[in-house]
């Protein structure tokens, strides 16, 4: 019979990311591009310092962008470079300027005259921060796939794009507003192996976002929303939000604290992020966490401590492991506790290495099952990894560890096995993007005889911009999970198509094709899907 699977989180594993590569987006004269460049420049591929191991943040896309248009460029010799490559722990040369002192503790007032305001950017923010820099936006998020907590990665490969969003000031704050409107074409609406149904639906999904533009410290707040109406079964019809809430304060230029605020509401099925979380029925989960952390500077190396509490809420009318409607409404609910320790160490400007620990703790809400297990487990990770910077061409993070999840009862075995993580982007051209996406997480599962399995996912892509904003894509990504324990093994193997227009800053046209093929030891879990999308996306 069809199995039915659970979500789990495995914890925040914070990646920290640096980089930074020239443009993706070709000239345009009269408009400010993502960092276009014109004919007789020349790309600048000179290798920031480690995102989270420098002592000064450099101001943002967005708002050089701004500067640039109000204020003339101080001159390369006008300013000397932010932190100058150093010998090693604690011997920085005498007078070196090491950035914008903030006046917290242990910080001594700045009398360099040179000293330039800088952008307050927000520290350890991580690879969609540095993508300002390098002119790739951020993945566009379909919430009808949850933003889980634990993945170390998000499994979309990031945009070309070729305007500078450049936002509505309000204050000392900057309003992102955006809102696409589409289409959606299926042929197999239901994700089933037999008796497959076309259906038609509209779709919308819209997002705001309000950013502090201070001096010191930051602030932001975020809402997205997407809504999907299907023309003949209406029970596949998307109602899912999120709203979060992300600040820092910081002690010093060295040293920050940082918080985030989560709540959202998503639905799982056939089309969920994780393998485990596959299952023929529409799953509406609530989610909130909260996660606080800390790090410091020490010269080349930085420590991050990070913690997280997170609750999962299922809103079930049935136990999922039993045929009928039995009222469990909580056999899947549960809630988790994360602690985390990365330390970075900067070798050179163009790569660091660092070493990350994690330990969790799950706990269900109705502890023993109906056939009998006690449900609960309690897991650690160690990894260790090299952020990139080669040559203004390469850059990212990738890592490699180990990972355990022990379940409570010990009639179940343990998770574990090998983690491999990463987000690698190549750039052969100022407007071709190679992207290599890996994630691999611990997840927990309801199949009776197993405690889960490790959901394995590749993705490779790539991009170019045609002409001045036409950019065209191409996209292929394996996923697989074994469950522990017993003998099922799900694979999903997708391929897509993609396509934007981009007519002004303002409005921009899309299109995509996407194949999905779900196989399974579980033959009747099959199934084949070919998905269209059309659309006009607005943004400022």
């Amino acid at each position: 019979m069809p199995r039915h699977c659970l979500r789990s989180a495995a914890g925040a594993l914070v990646l920290l990311v640096a980089g930074c590569a020239p443009s993706l987006a070709q000239y345009a004269g009269d408009q400010p591009l993502r960092g276009s460049i014109a004919p007789d420049e020349q790309l600048d591929t000179t290798p920031p310092d480690a995102g989270a191991a420098a002592a000064a943040t450099p101001p943002s896309a967005n708002n050089r962008a701004r500067q640039q248009a109000v204020q003339p460029q101080a001159t390369d010799s006008a300013i000397p470079p932010a932190v100058p490559p150093l010998g090693g722990m604690g011997d920085e040369p005498e007078g070196t300027r090491t950035g914008q002192p903030l006046g917290g503790i242990g910080d001594e007032p700045n009398t360099d005259p040179r000293e330039a305001p800088q952008r307050n950017v927000e520290p350890g923010a991580g690879l969609q921060q540095e993508l300002e820099e390098l002119n790739v936006s951020e993945p566009d998020r379909a919430l009808s796939e949850p933003i889980q907590l634990h993945s170390a990665l998000l499994p979309e490969p990031h945009d070309i794009d070729p305007y500078i969003p450049i936002g509505i000031r309000i204050g000392t704050f900057l309003l992102f507003p955006e809102a696409a409107f589409g289409t959606i074409l299926t042929n197999n609406v239901l994700d089933t192996r037999f008796d497959t149904h076309s259906d038609i639906a509209g779709e919308q999904a819209s997002k705001l976002r309000v950013e502090s533009d201070w001096s010191r410290h930051f602030f932001s707040a975020e809402v997205n929303s997407q809504d999907s109406w299907y023309k003949d079964y209406p029970i596949e019809d998307e109602r899912n939000y999120q709203v979060v809430l992300r600040g820092r304060i910081d002690v010093t230029t060295r040293t920050h604290l940082q918080g985030e605020a989560e709540t959202s509401q998503i639905q799982e099925g056939p089309s969920s992020i994780s393998l485990t979380d596959i299952s023929h029925a529409q799953t509406l989960l609530h989610e909130e966490h909260v996660t606080v952390s800390a790090d410091h500077t020490f010269n080349r190396l930085t420590l991050k401590l990070t913690g997280t509490i997170a609750d999962y809420n299922y809103n079930d009318a049935s136990d999922p492991t039993l045929v009928g409607p039995v009222p469990l409404v909580d056999i899947r609910d549960y809630s988790e506790m994360v602690g985390t320790l990365r330390s970075t160490y900067e070798f050179q400007p163009s790569w660091a290495g660092f070493i990350q620990t994690s330990v969790n703790e799950r706990d269900y809400k109705e502890p023993i099952s109906t056939a009998g297990i006690m449900r609960g487990s309690s897991g650690a990770s160690v990894a260790g990894g090299v952020n990139l910077r080669l040559a203004g061409t390469l850059f990212g993070e990738i890592s490699l560890g180990w990972g355990q999840q022990q379940p409570i009862d010990d009639t179940l075995e343990p998770i574990s096995g090998p983690l491999l993580n990463g987000d690698l982007i190549w750039l052969p051209t100022p407007a071709t993007k190679v992207e290599f996406l890996a994630r691999s997480e611990i997840d927990e599962t309801t199949l009776v005889d197993s405690a889960g399995a490790i959901d394995r996912f590749y993705e490779l892509s790539l991009q170019h911009a045609f002409w001045r904003y036409l950019v065209l894509g191409v996209y292929g990504s394996y996923e697989v999970a074994d469950f522990v324990g017993d003998p099922e093994i799900d694979q999903r193997i997708k391929g897509g198509l993609t396509a934007e227009y981009y007519f002004n800053p303002v409005l921009s046209l899309y299109g995509r094709y996407e194949h999905t093929a779900f196989i399974s030891t579980d033959a009747a879990s099959d199934f084949v899907e070919d998905e269209v999308r059309l659309g006009m996306k607005l943004r400022r």
